[in-house]
């Protein structure tokens, strides 16, 4: 027979392993299988992200190359001599100018800087107009295609007594830079 004694004994020794078995799993493998559960969490972020930056860098190289495959021509101005791109150029600056309902003083072709990629015309542009009329004219400008650069712009409000309008009456001068490619003889 099993004396009590050692029976409590015994007992006492099974609760002290489970004991030191609970002790062993929250100490040591709870802590070590929350981690692995985060790291894992974090992994599955990390390549839901990787997944988004590989898309992204996918519609770029997409866009790089349907940009590099376009042909400088159709996004320049492009003229056999120089003095048919000028005549251009001012010709579709007046067009710009009367259709936003501007009346230019004068369009004159100055000296342009040098462009690193392609020759430049050069245009100062003077007129007076309401401040509508220039914000139109301006738009039609900076989303011109080809395209057209406003390198510098001064502008002065003029007072007027007899002028009765809600919008102001203003001074422009603009200098406007037009990216040109020369086909033939430069003229």
């Amino acid at each position: 027979m099993i004396r009590q004694g050692t029976l409590i004994s015994r007992v006492l020794v099974v609760l002290t392993l489970v004991t030191v078995m609970v002790l062993i799993w929250v100490a040591l493998l709870s802590p070590i299988l929350n981690w692995r559960s985060q790291v894992q969490n974090e992994l599955q972020s990390a390549q839901i992200e990787q997944a988004r930056l590989q898309r992204s860098i996918a519609q770029l190289m997409t866009e790089q190359a349907r940009l590099s495959a376009d042909d400088a021509t159709s996004v320049l101005w492009t003229a056999f001599q120089s003095g048919e791109a000028t005549a251009r150029v001012q010709a579709s600056l007046s067009t710009m100018a009367r259709q936003s309902g501007v009346n230019l003083r004068s369009i004159a072709p100055v000296r342009a800087r040098e462009l690193p990629f392609s020759q430049a015309l050069a245009f100062r542009l003077e007129s007076e107009a309401s401040l509508d009329q220039m914000v139109a004219l301006l738009r039609a400008i900076e989303y011109s295609n080809p395209p057209l650069v406003i390198e510098r712009a001064n502008v002065r409000r003029l007072t007027r007594p007899t002028r009765s309008s809600d919008q102001p009456l203003v001074f422009f001068q603009l200098e406007i830079l037009a990216p040109v490619i020369i086909t033939g003889n430069a003229g």
